[in-house]
């Protein structure tokens, strides 16, 4: 069973995340390229790491997602030096073979926050990742404060209530609501059903997959329609001047 998406909250995230893909291997960076295409994302893709800075310098709007290899033109771990050089872009997957998985803690430290080993089952692992993250780096505008931990606890599934998520990161309600406005712009009771709207929809699209369980699925259904009924105040997150 699918999900259905009401037309005003597709509209809504239309083109709104952009992804970055590094890859040299050229079947794969078009294959990636195309896997996430989705009317809800704008994919850029750099075949080696003169391009992808080049791309990042030159982009004007917000990246949400960069998914790279670390093993560029045949020299090992080139592409750590994009994560070392944007150390407080919170929202890049490091997508590598096996031979720079003996540098993933390295990544990690300097910022990235997974390392996929290009394996069996890979791009499912992938996908699941980028659809958990890109959701969180459109609330963050791009950009994560010193909170980060507690913002990213919203990457599991389980947490659906403003009690549930205060509850998983150890602290009150009230100090979940300064945490969530100040970064986000919206109180935790309306970051939620945003996020899982908008991931939902995205594994729908990339990977026509819908949630196997009943219940995950009526909650997907849920935050959509709450996320339909409370429309402008979602579209003062894009459009300050112009919501209503």
């Amino acid at each position: 069973m699918t999900i259905s998406i009401p037309k005003n909250v597709s509209e809504l995230f239309s083109r709104r995340i952009n992804i970055l893909v590094v890859e040299d291997d050229d079947n794969l960076r078009v294959t990636l390229a195309d896997l996430f295409s989705t009317p809800f994302t704008a994919v850029t893709a750099a075949a080696d790491i003169d391009k992808a800075r080049r791309t990042i310098a030159k982009f004007s709007g917000v990246w949400h997602c960069w998914i790279i290899d670390l093993c560029l033109g045949g020299k090992q771990d080139e592409g750590m030096a994009l994560i070392k050089e944007n150390g407080n872009f919170q929202f890049a997957v490091v997508y590598s073979g096996i031979g720079s998985m003996e540098s993933a803690s390295d990544a990690i430290r300097l910022g990235a926050e997974a390392v996929i080993d290009k394996g069996s089952g890979s791009i499912a692992k992938l996908v699941r990742e980028v659809c958990a993250l890109a959701p969180l780096a459109l609330l963050c505008k791009g950009t994560v404060s010193k909170s980060k931990e507690i913002l990213f606890l919203l990457k599991n599934p389980l947490i659906r209530e403003p009690k549930e998520w205060a509850e998983r990161a150890s602290i009150t309600l009230r100090q979940l609501q300064n945490i969530s406005t100040m970064q986000t712009g919206l109180p935790p009771s309306f970051v939620i059903p945003f996020y899982h709207s908008l991931r939902c929809m995205l594994e729908a699209t990339i990977s026509g997959k819908s949630p196997p369980a009943a219940e995950d699925r009526e909650f997907c259904r849920n935050s959509m329609k709450f996320l339909e009924e409370n429309l402008p105040m979602y579209q003062k997150l894009f459009n300050p001047a112009t919501a209503k």
